[in-house]
């Protein structure tokens, strides 16, 4: 199972490798300041970066493992490009597959939509709390779908003092 996964494919890294030091990709760290050299398998990478801890504790590596494949499409045709073929069909949509993934699997997009699903969340919480009839709507759903009987202990923490 895959442990080390690149939020940068080393597919694309590799072409950014240098003389000086001879295979080795230079990265800047916008918060620390510090430059640093390594090689591309060594860069942009973090430990179970897209698993998911399943209940009995173990590591999901589904989300790696469908990257793996999809830039395992994507390389012969990054090679044509860097060699002047265009590609054409699905090689094409392949490629752009990879491309669209490679903008969305960066921590900085993580954060992002983070950000996004805890607004989206303190927006539907104040909606809620703020009309009576859309919260006790939701709790009789919640209930209804085999959630907890929480109706008046919510209700009377709802009620202003």
């Amino acid at each position: 199972m895959k442990k080390r996964h690149h939020f940068n494919p080393v597919l694309h890294l590799q072409h950014f490798a240098g003389a000086e030091p001879k295979g080795q990709v230079w990265t800047y760290d916008k918060t620390t300041g510090d430059m640093r050299s390594a090689i591309p398998e060594q860069t942009a990478v973090e430990t179970n970066f897209y698993s998911v801890e399943r209940d009995d504790g173990s590591m999901d590596t589904t989300i790696e493992d469908y990257l793996a494949d999809v830039e395992g499409k994507a390389a012969p045709v990054y090679d044509g490009l860097l060699q002047g073929t265009t590609p054409t069909g699905q090689p094409r949509a392949d490629f752009a597959q990879f491309l669209a993934l490679m903008y969305v699997r960066t921590p900085a997009m993580r954060r992002m939509a983070g950000n996004v699903v805890g607004r989206e969340i303190q927006i539907m919480n104040y909606a809620y709390a703020s009309n009576p009839k859309a919260f006790d709507a939701l709790l009789h759903r919640v209930e209804k779908a085999g959630g907890p009987k929480l109706t008046e202990d919510l209700k009377k923490a709802r009620r202003p003092s």
